[in-house]
C-alpha cells in the first residue's frame, strides 16, 4: 500500500526530501523511482502530472516538463545547493500545467506560467513545511526565474537595483542555471557573469528600508546592538526575504522575538 502524506509527520517528510535535495548527487533518481512505485502520484501528484505536460521539441527536445524538472534537480553541484534553491527547481514549472498552452510551429508557449507557478507552490509546499520564510523564498524564485533572460538583452544597473529587492539574485542565477542547462540543448549561459557583476556593483547601493529610527519605535535603543540589527535586517531585505516596509517591519518583529540579538 501506497503511504499518502497525513500519515506522515510534516517534519519527517521534509527531512527525508532535503536529505535527497543537497546529499544526492542525482536527485532525480529518487524522484523517478517515487514515480515508478506510485508515491509521486500519491503525495506529490503535482510533480507526478508534469509528465502530462508536453513542450515544443525545438526548445525543449528533452520532452515533457516533469523531464525537464528531472535533469533540472542534477544539474547543480551538491557545494552550490540549499533547500529553497533546489526547491524552487522542483516546482519552478509548476505553474505551466495551469496555465494556456499557445502551440506555434515547434514552440510552446505558457504565458504567465510563473505568476501562476508562484501563486499555487504555497499549498504544495504546506504539505512538507510550516517554514514561511522557506515558502516565501521559494515563491519569490519562481515568480522572478524567467527574469534573467530579460536581463540577458536588457542588462543595466538600474533594472538589477530594482530586483534587488525582489529576490535573491545569486539564487536566482543558480536557479537559471539549472532550468536553462536542464535540456538536452547546448546553450551559452555567460551573460549569467555579466548579470552578477551589476549586482555585486549595485547591492551596496540599495537604500535600507528599514532604519533606526523603525527599530526604535519597536523598542530597540541606539548604540552599537542596533547597528548590528540593522545590518543582518539589510542582508535579509537584499535576500529578497521581504521587499517593502510591512514586510520589513514584520521581519524585524521576528528576529527580536526570536532574540536572535
Amino acid at each position: 500500500m501506497i503511504p499518502t502524506l497525513e500519515k506522515i509527520a510534516k517534519e519527517r517528510i521534509f527531512i527525508e526530501i532535503e536529505k535527497i535535495m543537497l546529499k544526492a548527487k542525482y536527485p532525480s533518481i529518487a524522484f523517478r523511482w517515487m514515480k515508478k512505485i506510485g508515491i509521486l502520484s500519491s503525495c506529490f501528484s503535482e510533480i507526478d502530472d508534469l509528465s502530462q505536460v508536453e513542450q515544443g521539441e525545438k526548445y525543449h527536445p528533452e520532452g515533457d516538463v516533469f523531464e525537464h524538472t528531472m535533469l533540472s534537480l542534477d544539474v547543480l553541484s551538491i557545494s552550490e545547493r540549499d533547500i529553497i534553491l533546489m526547491l524552487a527547481i522542483l516546482y519552478h514549472d509548476i505553474g505551466k500545467a495551469y496555465v494556456k498552452r499557445i502551440k506555434k510551429a515547434d514552440r510552446v508557449h505558457f504565458y504567465g506560467h510563473e505568476n501562476e507557478g508562484a501563486k499555487r507552490v504555497g499549498d504544495f509546499l504546506t504539505k512538507i513545511t510550516d517554514n514561511k520564510e522557506i515558502i516565501s523564498q521559494v515563491k519569490a524564485l519562481i515568480k522572478y526565474h524567467m527574469r534573467p533572460l530579460d536581463l540577458k538583452n536588457n542588462l543595466s544597473k538600474k533594472a538589477v537595483r530594482k530586483l534587488v529587492n525582489q529576490v535573491d539574485i545569486p539564487r536566482l542565477l543558480k536557479l537559471h542555471k539549472a532550468d536553462t542547462l536542464g535540456r538536452k540543448v547546448t546553450t551559452d549561459i555567460s551573460y549569467m557573469d555579466d548579470i552578477l557583476k551589476v549586482y555585486n556593483q549595485v547591492k551596496d547601493e540599495v537604500e535600507p528600508i528599514i532604519k533606526g529610527r523603525h527599530l526604535i519605535e519597536l523598542g530597540v535603543k541606539p548604540g552599537k546592538k542596533m547597528g548590528e540589527i540593522l545590518k543582518e535586517i539589510y542582508d535579509a531585505q537584499l535576500n529578497g526575504e521581504f521587499s517593502n516596509l510591512e514586510e520589513g517591519l514584520e521581519y524585524s518583529n521576528y528576529i527580536l522575538k526570536e532574540d536572535c540579538f
